[in-house]
């Protein structure tokens, strides 16, 4: 009988691609072979965060009560990272590997302890993004005092700072603002390493106006303003082919985003969607117009929406038989909630489920109970199955995750 061990570097790689960290550490020890492909994958792209203290307007803080990411969410996220909190970091820092080669390093937050002894620690890490940054007048310049660091330590290092840098041909990820003018789109065109593209929309289209030619692997589009709408086909503006994924915030007319039903065509190799539908023009109806489309190979669907009638929950539950091979996950989309941290959040923490079951991210108890909601839909092979909405998160955690990515959280800024 084959054994894992028998297999040819190129499968097992490919097979621990479809792994998460605390199943690669697992199976790392156990063979030589393992070891040679776990250990690298470990240390290639490392998530850093803080845990969030927990908040619950319902009743008093635990001061000692902290969030922290679920290990057992074995999603595209926990697939591709390292995911770390800032603690943990802190007590096993010392005896990871500094010759490690690290590719990509986030940062989700401001540790400069933390940055420090990273920075101190790693000798060779080719991407560090800082994906949140918290401020205010009393705080020091964040930002800058990390460039001073990377002056010192990792001259090599490419800095991906949370808001708009200048443009570098040395750049994975930029963002596009309603300050850029077509000759910056240009550039962007023509750079060799661009795989990541985050549009913040205003009131400038400009981006619109310009084809782009580059194959990117990732794309955001975030409308700030909900009088704005998304009311043009993605794949007039970009070239999709590539594309593994998506995140569009904003008052979407899902009908006209994408040219055909069956999304495959335009976008063969996706792997996460997250569409947050808000806006008054198309988002009230944007779930059930989602259900006309199909992805047979998408792995993660994630869905906002203002409302959780149960006209909303059976039209995601009939999303399951559209997206076979996808877990799905449906939020809460905040009123007035302008900064685009909610979109990763939601995306880092949407759990993998089974067909049948969709993640309900809801916290407002106020509204109504869909806890025991069912619904039952027809599968690919026309047999019934019965779609069930489960809670992930308890309710404080849910604050807590909304609270954290709120523009205006506790007096402080963060994007």
């Amino acid at each position: 009988m084959a054994s894992l061990t028998s297999l040819p570097c190129e499968a097992l790689e490919e097979t621990f691609h479809q792994l998460d960290q605390h199943q690669t550490l697992a199976l790392a020890p156990l063979h030589s072979k393992f070891c040679y492909i776990g250990i690298p994958k470990l240390y290639r792209n490392i998530y850093v965060y803080t845990p969030w203290p927990l908040n619950d307007v319902m009743k008093q803080n635990d001061p000692k009560s902290t969030f922290h990411i679920p290990k057992n969410l074995n999603n595209c996220k926990s697939k591709k990272y390292s995911i770390i909190s800032s603690d943990t970091l802190e007590r096993y820092l010392a005896r990871m590997d500094r010759t490690r080669e690290i590719y990509h390093l986030e940062l989700h937050g401001h540790n400069m302890t933390i940055i420090d002894c990273i920075f101190r620690h790693f000798k060779k890490i080719k991407y560090f993004e800082l994906v949140a940054l918290y401020l205010s007048s009393e705080l020091p310049d964040y930002i800058g005092l990390i460039k001073q660091y990377l002056d010192i330590y990792h001259h090599s290092t490419v800095y991906i700072s949370p808001k708009s840098q200048d443009y570098s041909d040395n750049l994975i990820l930029f963002r596009v603002g309603d300050w850029h003018k077509p000759d910056d789109l240009e550039s962007l065109d023509r750079s060799k390493n661009l795989t990541e593209l985050i549009v913040h929309v205003c009131f400038n289209r400009n981006y619109r106006h310009f084809r782009f030619s580059k194959k990117l692997h990732v794309l955001q589009i975030h409308y700030e303003f909900e009088p704005e709408t998304m009311n043009y086909t993605l794949c007039d503006v970009f070239d999709t082919s590539c594309l593994r994924e998506l995140s569009i915030k904003g008052d979407i007319n899902v009908k006209t985003l994408f040219s055909s039903s069956d999304l495959e065509e335009n976008f063969p190799k996706l792997v996460q969607l997250c569409l947050r539908f808000a806006g008054e023009m198309y988002a009230p109806s944007a779930l059930q117009d989602l259900k006309l489309f199909k992805h047979d190979k998408l792995r993660s669907l994630v869905v906002s929406s203002r409302t959780c009638l149960e006209c909303d929950a059976r039209a995601v539950c009939d999303l399951c038989p559209q997206f076979p091979n996808s877990s799905i996950n449906w939020w809460s989309e905040p009123p007035n909630c302008y900064c685009m941290l909610l979109s990763h959040n939601i995306r880092v923490l949407s759990p993998d489920l089974p067909f049948g079951v969709v993640g309900y991210h809801f916290y407002d108890l106020s509204r109504i109970a869909l806890t025991d909601f069912e619904h039952t839909v027809t599968d690919c092979f026309a047999k019934e199955v019965k779609v069930n909405l489960k809670r992930w998160y308890t309710r404080a955690e849910l604050y807590t995750i909304y609270n954290s990515s709120d523009h205006y959280s506790g007096g402080r800024r963060e994007f």
